[in-house]
């Protein structure tokens, strides 16, 4: 079957490409999960996938087209031969937050048998056969992986030593990125209004204190000569012995007691 001969569900809606537009459709219409298809003018060829914000994906399709860096080999080199002007975005079916775009996808890859998807089964790589120099390329980004330190390619390029140092955007630039801005602010925020659940706070304030811990180092009360309490900051100790922060932070500037305790950073 073509994809010209089924009738879609709520019709088909073409997005442009300008990354622009794209972030004022998701204002107006915040995101939008469903199955789309990427179509182009040139043949029947085309490449099916899912997402739970079809606007963002499309962006980064584009983006990831414009840097020759897509996914798919096939939709990459049918891109670079004829243009990203011959391709063409449609949303085949929407779907329900609660309901998992894949199971969807699924069904219209096997419908379609689209030509660029290099998988046949949604969000998977089985099937995929891997040449020898694929696996070695990705054999060594694993190993350059970690890019701390030395590592890193803008090490020690701070300052005069950056290759952007002394260099300012064109006019037109800085226009043209104003333009493009996206207001976050107030009730442009897509978080506007909504309240953290306490779970999700609860797992935040878990994951900054052990931050403190690996970068800093426990804070502990020793009473005796024995650790009574091990705490990830200051403050947790300040609210176990009952004093202000400050007051057992001089305490631990000066090297003295605070209630008969002796604070101390262990790693």
């Amino acid at each position: 079957m073509k994809l010209a001969e089924m009738h879609l569900n709520d019709g088909t809606h073409g997005l442009p490409k300008n990354p622009r537009f794209i972030r004022d459709a998701r204002m107006n219409h915040g995101r939008v999960s469903g199955v789309y298809a990427i179509t182009n003018t040139e043949d029947c060829r085309i490449y099916i996938g899912s997402s739970v914000d079809v606007c963002e994906r499309w962006r980064l399709h584009v983006l990831d087209l414009r840097r020759g860096k897509h996914h798919s080999r096939h939709l990459q080199n049918f891109a670079d031969k004829y243009g990203l002007d011959t391709l063409e975005f449609c949303v085949l079916e929407y779907v329900t937050p609660e309901t998992d775009p894949r199971e969807r996808e699924q069904k219209y890859i096997d419908l379609f048998v689209p030509e660029f998807n290099v998988c046949k089964l949604a969000r998977s790589c089985l099937g995929i056969k891997r040449t020898a120099e694929t696996k070695e390329k990705n054999r060594q980004a694993q190993i350059k992986r970690d890019l701390n330190g030395s590592r890193n390619p803008m090490y020690g390029t701070k300052g005069n030593k950056s290759p952007n140092w002394g260099k300012s955007h064109r006019p037109e630039t800085i226009a043209k990125m104003i333009a493009n801005h996206m207001p976050c602010s107030g009730k442009d925020n897509p978080n506007y209004g909504k309240k953290q659940s306490a779970a999700a706070t609860k797992k935040a304030n878990e994951t900054r204190r052990q931050n403190t811990i690996k970068k800093h180092g426990k804070a502990v009360l020793v009473l005796n000569g024995e650790i009574v309490f091990e705490g990830a900051t200051i403050p947790e100790c300040a609210s176990f012995i009952g004093v202000s922060q400050c007051s057992l932070r001089r305490a631990f500037y000066k090297g003295k007691l605070c209630k008969g305790y002796m604070i101390q950073k262990r790693p």
